[in-house]
């Protein structure tokens, strides 16, 4: 049997674990998501499962649970991301409308696989995840790198000195998506190293692209 997988981002709080079972789909859950097999089955299968204003992560994730799922999955036709997060005692990914469809179509009540791991060592892996949530701890890392080595600037220097630096990425310029662009710790000690604290302060001191 040809094997296929899907992309699916792990949501955040949700119990980490690999879970396999026959795919159910169950709607946007206002009937609630129930074993295909009844009363005779084993509780082995996946929810399948439509996010809409009706019921928050949380509230769909515990309906699959209470109703004897062992994992879920849900898809959205909004936007998906990472940031989604929910506390469950079951594992649970989203993924995009276009893969969420798919999958319905191609292994509704088949047996499919949730899996959280990457590669064959899970415990020593990273999650992916994507936003200011994770980019904000990288880049004040990277700012008090810098200011250990030039303590007598100011933060408004230091955050001068990481903007002017940042390898740009996306549109030309500061952009929504990216910011500045890519943080780069060597480039911004050069900057600071040659030209000191008092070249190192611009009109970039209030945050997000304003130069006010």
């Amino acid at each position: 049997t040809d094997t296929f997988s899907y992309p699916a981002y792990q949501l955040q709080r949700s119990l980490r674990k690999d879970a396999t079972g026959e795919l159910v789909y169950c709607g946007d859950a206002e009937n609630g998501c129930e074993d295909p097999k009844g009363l005779e089955g084993n509780g082995n299968f996946i929810c399948m499962m439509l996010r809409t204003v009706k019921f928050s992560l949380s509230q769909l994730i515990t309906i699959c649970e209470e109703q004897g799922g062992v994992g879920a999955i849900i898809f959205s036709d909004g936007s998906v991301s990472g940031a989604w997060g929910a506390y469950t005692k079951i594992p649970a990914v989203a993924l995009t409308e276009e893969r969420g469809l798919e999958l319905i179509q191609n292994f509704e009540n088949k047996e499919v696989s949730i899996g959280y791991r990457i590669g064959d060592e899970p415990e020593y892996t990273y999650s992916y995840y994507t936003g200011t949530s994770m980019a904000t701890p990288h880049v004040a890392a990277v700012a008090a790198l810098v200011w250990s080595h030039f303590p007598q600037c100011t933060n408004h220097q230091i955050r001068y000195a990481l903007a002017v630096s940042a390898r740009d990425a996306g549109i030309d310029g500061c952009d929504w998506d990216y910011g500045y662009g890519i943080v780069q710790a060597k480039k911004a000690y050069n900057f600071l190293n040659e030209h000191g604290c008092e070249k190192s302060f611009g009109r970039l001191s209030r945050g997000g692209c304003t130069t006010a």
